[in-house]
């Protein structure tokens, strides 16, 4: 086990979407929403390529900012917060993340029902967003050699001119592992350099394209990095 900044904050992207999934099929199952096989479909998206259509209309049927009140009181997430705006806005930290995906793989404070539909979702990781952009940044591409990952990757620009790279994994057939990366980085020559930069990251931590056999790991494999672009 091994973290740096556990607990700093950042902004989570597209990582609030297992969020999202996780507390509006909990309220299905609980019979206070009700999802349609189209519906289904769209939360499938929302995880595998990160749709943000399909994110904009679980967040509104979840109760928008009470979806992160809830998951942050059901698994203990002392470092996760309700936006100020927009769902991509809402902060988390790494050892949140890890927390999260821990509890849900083991089905502890989880319906094991929605815990299985989240890995199975996260384990169909689709290469190319929804929007075109590609998600294999950080932890796809350092974990080429893992046969059975569910990844959820998040990424933004900010105003500040800084890109927002989320990289997260569940790791092997009995998600032996989970990690986190969450890098803030100064993009003034656009994102491309800040890709390369958590790429080197993941790389570095995983030189043979897996994570080998080692102690289960259930806190920040790598925690938040915030590595300077360059480029």
């Amino acid at each position: 086990m091994e973290s740096r900044n556990a607990h700093a904050p950042f902004f989570t992207a597209s990582l609030v979407k297992v969020m999202i999934a996780e507390d509006v099929l909990t309220q299905r199952d609980q019979g206070k929403v009700h999802l349609s096989s189209s519906d289904m479909h769209m939360m499938h998206l929302m995880i595998t390529r990160s749709d943000d259509f399909a994110a904009d209309s679980f967040w509104d049927l979840g109760g928008g900012n009470a979806i992160v009140t809830r998951a942050a009181a059901r698994y203990g997430l002392h470092d996760t917060h309700p936006p100020r705006g927009p769902w991509w806005f809402t902060t988390t930290s790494a050892d949140d993340m890890v927390s999260l995906y821990d509890q849900i793989v083991t089905r502890r404070s989880t319906d094991p029902a929605v815990a299985n539909w989240i890995v199975s979702a996260m384990r169909d990781f689709q290469p190319t967003g929804d929007d075109g952009e590609n998600q294999t940044f950080g932890l796809p591409t350092a974990l080429s050699r893992e046969p059975v990952v569910g990844y959820k990757q998040g990424w933004m620009p900010l105003l500040d001119g800084n890109w927002i790279h989320d990289s997260t994994a569940i790791v092997g057939k009995s998600a032996r592992y989970i990690v986190a990366i969450m890098a803030s980085q100064p993009a003034p020559n656009g994102e491309d350099p800040t890709v390369s930069s958590i790429d080197d990251v993941a790389k570095a931590l995983f030189p043979r394209g897996r994570i080998g056999a080692a102690a289960p790991v259930r806190a920040p494999a790598t925690a938040p990095v915030r590595a300077p672009a360059h480029g």
